[in-house]
């Protein structure tokens, strides 16, 4: 039976440590992922109907909001609830740093923070609208061009994965 040497167990964390950092970035810039309010996160003061009139977001895409927990969270909201920032009924609410919602129909959705800002314009009405069907013609061009499309970050991923397959492979010679 093969003894661990503690080197080997510090050099592990620190892999699995990267790794959770690196992954809700590979996250983030998947198709059908998007940051509210892009580099700036959630945050006060910020008006998000640039972010919103620029961002198409379709059933089964997902929203992230950034933010620092110690002051300010995130709460889905109905509309009244959304135009008079009133928190005392919540659909949803999170409190943690990082939150990520998948929306699964169309239509509207309406975000806040209960936290004193939404009178701060830290609130966010969401458009979920039917996905677009691609014309036979440019569906033939995408699969045609494939190969030139530029990568994602959910293959840099994949390929962080394989390299840290790599060295935990040499590390215990597997």
């Amino acid at each position: 039976m093969a003894v661990v040497r503690p080197s080997v167990v510090v050099a592990l964390l620190l892999v699995l440590c990267i790794v959770c950092a690196t992954a809700p970035a590979a996250f983030a810039g998947m198709e059908g992922v998007h940051i509210v309010g892009d580099k700036l996160g959630w945050v006060s003061n910020h008006n998000y109907s640039d972010w919103t009139n620029t961002t198409h977001i379709y059933p089964g895409d997902w929203i992230g909001f950034r933010f620092d927990k110690n002051m300010y969270d995130v709460a889905m909201v109905n509309k009244t609830a959304y135009e008079t920032c009133d928190t005392s009924h919540l659909l949803w609410q999170y409190n943690k740093s990082v939150a990520y919602l998948q929306l699964n129909h169309t239509g509207n959705y309406y975000f806040i923070c209960t936290r004193g800002y939404c009178f701060s314009q830290m609130k966010l009405a969401v458009l979920v609208e039917k996905r677009p069907t691609p014309t036979p013609s440019s569906a033939g061009k995408n699969i045609k061009n494939s190969a030139s499309l530029p990568e994602t970050r959910n293959f840099k991923f994949l390929r962080l994965a394989l390299a840290l397959f790599a060295v935990l492979s040499m590390i215990f010679r597997l």
